[in-house]
């Protein structure tokens, strides 16, 4: 009756109850920037011009092996191929990158591994770093140097349960996880 009052009935759930035996009962991310809530995002102008994409991880969750992510993007096809490029971070950890080219200016999706070892229960963060070069400084307009990222990038991270062990529980502050 009394709504600030939870009462914990059990802790480590047993096996039978299906959490470590049944991967239906996990949630699966395969999901697109814009279900993240992110649409068409570009920077613009010659240098470094960043783009940031957040996920959450739920406790007691880690990603699978085979978890990548499909990035889906298209460029100025006035950049300085030989100097521009993007650099893609996950937490602060480089995992791929990519060259500007005039199929990249077309639209591409490029694939780019995620190691289990960057994702972190809780928010994490994609950094999208394009450097944009111009073959001149005289060509050098803000508006004619661009990257785009679409909203149809693809993130799949295929979910398991943590092993009990591994996990580091203070508090109650991540119930009902693990």
């Amino acid at each position: 009756e009394d709504p600030s009052l939870a009462v914990v009935a059990e802790v480590n759930p047993s096996n039978d109850s299906g959490l470590g035996n049944s991967s239906d009962l996990l949630p699966q991310i395969n999901r697109t920037f814009s279900d993240l809530g992110y649409d068409l995002i570009t920077v613009s102008g010659v240098g470094l011009g960043e783009i940031i994409v957040e996920f959450y991880i739920s406790p007691g969750l880690i990603i699978g092996e085979d978890s990548y992510l499909d990035l889906t993007f298209n460029n100025s096809s006035l950049a300085d191929y030989n100097n521009s490029g993007i650099s893609v971070l996950l937490n602060n950890h480089i995992i791929g990158d990519a060259r500007l080219s005039d199929q990249t200016a077309a639209s591409v999706t490029q694939r780019i591994r995620i190691p289990k070892s960057v994702v972190v229960p809780g928010i994490n963060q994609i950094r999208i770093q394009a450097y944009l070069a111009t073959p001149s400084l005289c060509s050098a307009v803000d508006k004619n140097l661009w990257l785009t990222v679409m909203p149809e990038s693809l993130l799949h991270l295929p979910l398991v349960a943590e092993p009990i062990g591994n996990l580091d529980l203070v508090d109650l502050s991540v119930y009902p996880y693990p």
